[in-house]
């Protein structure tokens, strides 16, 4: 059962932080990495992760200890096709924004989207007078004041109610992907950089694997050649409260622990020098782990300090999948897997 809360406190970026009820009584706490919504801790203290696709839409909850209490389906447009398992009730369904149960209309912030009919409930408006508000002329489908994304459904999403957002949600296109700032022009070298050459025959590749010790944002590991493949990580799993308050813990590299899955990974050649490189800023991490931070020095951080020790260009990113993401993106911008 899902309580009915009567205040929500929220941030200067619009991320419901806290809910209470008439008597402010704490319902939910949350937490976030970057912009993505990770977990909840209710008023009895029961800590909840949230399993989000790449337009943020919740598809599994998980409890502190991994047990799955959410598990569902949708349809492109937003609707619940299948609910397999709900002990957690929760409203932050598709794209992440609210759903009210009543009503079944999801809260876009200028305006109520409705999943059933792939429409929004009002015409798109903007706070100065335009023709078509937020229209696209070249493109007919955004002409439709009521439409959702230009009906792209699977590509887009929308981070306000007025303007449509690549799956990252920052309303451009991703660097280096088809129509984005920066991306090559033709389509081999947008899908397809040219081979390494002879000098380049070392790799280091970085995974993104699934839940290393129930992380719910999954992880980042890292592997020169053949060797030992290890993620940065806490030394004990993190309570609650040190993740609402992104508390730094002790740190530790560690191996990739067994069973878990390899959801993505970029490759990057290397010549001899910098692989050694590479390895070297791993067995530094070793021997002198320092904090771990989950938003800060955390495994995606890690990962881009290895990649950066190669003289390749990395991004500064906060989740596993944006890292996997944004790394390819920038091969393919610069058309090419090796290192400088």
């Amino acid at each position: 059962m899902v309580e009915t809360c009567d205040l929500v406190e929220s941030d200067t970026a619009g991320r419901v932080l806290e809910e209470t009820d008439q008597n402010g009584n704490v319902l939910n706490d949350y937490f976030y990495l970057g912009d993505e919504r990770m977990g909840r801790v209710n008023g009895q203290g029961a800590l909840y992760f949230y399993y989000n696709d790449q337009l943020s839409t919740t598809r599994i909850m998980t409890d502190r200890n991994g047990n799955v209490c959410y598990d569902a389906d949708y349809f492109p447009w937003g609707d619940e096709q299948h609910v397999y398992l709900n002990t957690c009730g929760q409203n932050y369904k598709f794209t992440g924004k609210e759903r009210d149960p009543d009503m079944d209309i999801d809260d876009f912030g200028a305006r109520f989207y409705k999943a059933g009919m792939g429409r929004f409930y009002s015409p798109d408006w903007s706070a100065t007078v335009e023709p078509v508000p937020y229209a696209k002329l070249e493109n007919p489908q955004s002409l439709n004041l009521y439409a959702y994304v230009t009906d792209n459904p699977l590509r887009f999403s929308d981070p306000d109610g007025h303007v449509e957002g690549a799956p990252d949600g920052n309303g451009e296109e991703p660097p280096g992907s088809p129509g984005g700032a920066g991306s090559p022009q033709t389509g081999a070298q947008n899908h397809n950089p040219p081979p390494p050459d002879a000098n380049h025959t070392h790799t280091l590749t970085v995974r993104e694997v699934s839940g290393q010790q129930g992380n719910p944002a999954n992880h980042i590991t890292v592997q020169v050649d053949n060797g030992k493949e290890v993620g940065f990580g806490p030394v004990q799993d993190m309570t609650a409260k040190q993740i609402i308050e992104n508390t730094p813990v002790p740190g530790q590299v560690e191996p990739r622990a067994a069973g878990v899955t390899t959801v993505d990974a970029v490759t990057v050649y290397m010549t001899k020098d910098e692989a050694a490189q590479a390895q070297g800023t791993i067995d530094a991490r070793t021997t002198n782990p320092g904090d771990y931070q989950r938003s800060g020095r955390s495994c995606v951080d890690f990962g881009e300090d290895v990649v950066r020790s190669t003289g390749a260009r990395a991004p500064s990113d906060t989740l596993p999948s944006h890292l996997i993401r944004d790394l390819r993106a920038i091969q393919i911008q610069d058309n090419t897997t090796q290192a400088p």
